[in-house]
């Protein structure tokens, strides 16, 4: 027992001063908190979210396939290396498409023409979190940008909406709108991004990711994973 704790006491002696340094330079770390906002462009796995069909002769298209959207957030830092952050994005995309048909009768009665309106659009929103990791320190060179990399989760939500409209001669015969909304989940990211200082406290940023996510609309699955790109401003304080 008597060596044992000798023992103790010899490794404590030992390791204590590498101990107390760390903690001391934990300590030392003074909190630096970075708001930011960027745009985004996005894409869509979902070859349904692309629709093409031929309608009397006319060639209906819808493309849903990709996105813009905006994201503003927070991070701070954990150590000189890791940051957590949390944001808030919204990508939204819509597509509309008409066709008309002209009747022409032998009575003298004027020209009837019918057309059709179809509009879709699709948001999805999501609340996010990452952890982020600056390898800048890896690189041997001065005023090098900062280079993170970044993997988090989110919880997604949205929907679909579809607006249709006939008129007749310009006058509104015919009208309905339906919303889907998407059942939420949970999605994840993984990218990495680059963050040049322009004056002090400001920055510039560029993002690029892969999503990975699936929602699903009354059953119905839609395959939403996706690159991501985005560019915009950091403010540090």
């Amino acid at each position: 027992m008597k060596k044992l704790l000798i023992i103790g006491v010899v490794l404590s002696l030992l390791f204590a001063p590498g101990l107390g340094e760390e903690v001391q330079a934990l300590e030392n770390i003074e909190p630096e908190f970075d708001l930011y906002g960027n745009f985004i462009y996005t894409t869509f796995a979902d070859d349904d979210l692309v629709i093409s069909e031929d309608i009397n002769g006319e060639t209906f298209n819808i493309d849903l396939s990709s996105a813009l959207g905006f994201g503003i957030g927070g991070e701070v830092n954990i150590t000189p290396e890791i940051s957590a952050s949390a944001e808030y994005v919204r990508f939204s995309t819509s597509d509309s498409e008409s066709f008309s048909e002209e009747l022409n009768n032998d009575e003298p009665i004027p020209q009837q023409v019918f057309q059709a309106n179809i509009d879709f659009k699709m948001v999805v929103n999501a609340i996010r979190g990452n952890f982020v990791y600056d390898i800048s320190s890896m690189i041997e060179e001065e005023e090098v940008p900062a280079i993170k990399l970044k993997a988090g989760a989110g919880y997604y939500f949205g929907g679909l909406d579809i607006e249709f409209q006939v008129t007749e001669d310009g006058e509104v015969v015919d009208e309905f709108s339906e919303r889907e909304d998407f059942d939420g989940g949970f999605g994840f990211r993984i990218g990495a991004e680059i963050e040049q200082e322009i004056m002090e406290d400001l920055s510039i940023r560029g993002d690029i990711g892969y999503r990975i996510l699936d929602l699903t609309v009354e059953d119905e699955n839609f395959d939403l994973n996706g690159i991501e790109i985005g560019a915009g401003l950091s403010y540090s304080f």
